[in-house]
């Protein structure tokens, strides 16, 4: 049985965006049956070398993985990694913000070969990023083979049927502000019989607990009728966002079965990983406008419990980390796992379910249609 290890940081990054690292890494760590080893800021030596560490991690491992929001944290982790002298035929790295222009510094003639994060990150064997455009660029600026794979979520982990949803509309992380001030005016008042529940009010430092944020974070999505999701260039302020992607609010509204309403990426990327009916319902940029249409659809309860339903079977059918794991395998090279073919196995299974189940309630309300005529 082939060994993986995945190094996590999730003791030293206490910001939001780091969640779905650690989510990951817990899919892999579920998946191929892999140890964890927990970086430290301040690591000893002592417990490097002796005692515990030493018996655990004294294998050799086939694959390391390292999993970061950025280059970096993912230079900075495998800085703490190298004092470990954990023995390892190949290190596999999934880097989220994979973006060029906070990599520009790299580009000054000669610059990089003196920098200690481009030398750390160029001891990675394989490196893994969301953005396509980006995966030829990168490869070329670091002489690395980088890869192509999208982000996704642990759809096995988080997926739940919830018929009640008691939140009318889902706005976590940033939003538009003038479409989110005006649910918030009309929906949060005395007498509303809707809820928007959203962030944008709010500043926080970051993590407590992540696990239990995430906890909370997915309860509430799995709660929630609409999600309101837009591409990171449609409000982008300061033009802080220099891509057009399917980020993880997709994936994660998706999975909870939630119907994502808002702006979607138009890119031929983005059309090809959210290929089924209303994957997003677009909304209108008049803030007006898009309130009566979310109101429209809230009216219509049994539409929104079958797309719905549709994005969860979807995402059990194609978005699992599991499947990314399984193509990063397949491109270098390695031998299938056992233990992650049966979880793909289970994620078709539960696709498959999902839509069994809707072609029966689909064929009893034909039924009943036909009976009251």
């Amino acid at each position: 049985m082939p060994n993986f290890l995945v190094v996590s940081a999730r003791a030293i990054y206490t910001e939001y965006a780091d969640a779905c690292s650690f989510e990951f890494e817990d899919a892999i760590i579920d998946s191929l049956q892999a140890d964890l080893l927990e970086l430290s800021n301040i690591p000893s030596v002592k417990t490097q070398t002796t005692g515990e560490n030493r018996d655990k991690y004294n294998k050799e491992y086939d694959i390391v993985f390292l999993v970061a929001n950025n280059f970096r944290k993912l230079a900075k982790m495998y800085a703490l990694l190298e004092k470990y002298k954990i023995p390892a035929k190949k290190t596999y790295a999934y880097v989220f913000g994979a973006y060029i222009h906070e990599l520009k510094y790299l580009t000054l003639p000669g610059a990089r070969h003196f920098i200690p994060r481009y030398r750390r990150i160029c001891q990675i064997d394989h490196i893994f990023v969301p953005f396509k455009e980006n995966q030829p660029v990168l490869a070329n600026l670091f002489d690395l083979p980088f890869h192509y794979s999208p982000m996704a979520v642990d759809v096995l982990k988080v997926a739940g049927d919830h018929p009640s949803r008691f939140i009318s509309v889902n706005g976590f992380g940033r939003q538009e502000p003038m479409l989110n001030d005006l649910l918030a005016a009309t929906f949060n008042k005395p007498g509303s019989p809707y809820i928007y529940q959203h962030t944008n009010a709010i500043i926080s430092p970051g993590m407590k607990n992540w696990q239990q944020y995430r906890e909370l974070f997915w309860h509430s999505l799995r709660n929630s009728q609409l999600s309101l999701t837009f591409d990171s260039l449609y409000h982008n302020p300061n033009g802080r966002s220099q891509h057009s992607f399917v980020g993880p609010r997709w994936y994660e509204s998706l999975a909870a079965g939630a119907v994502v309403v808002g702006q979607s990426p138009k890119t031929e990327e983005a059309l090809a990983l959210l290929d089924w009916r209303d994957a997003t319902i677009d909304l209108p940029d008049d803030p007006e406008r898009a309130l009566k249409k979310i109101m429209e659809l809230l009216d219509s309860p049994d539409d929104l419990r079958q797309i719905g339903n549709r994005n969860t079977q979807q995402m059990f059918l194609k978005h699992d980390w599991r499947y990314r794991i399984e193509k990063m395998l397949i491109e270098t090279g390695f031998p299938r796992v056992q233990s992650l073919d049966r979880q793909i196995q289970e994620l078709k299974e539960r696709s498959k379910n999902i839509a069994q189940s809707d072609v029966r309630i689909l064929k009893t309300k034909l039924s009943h249609s036909a009976s009251n005529l």
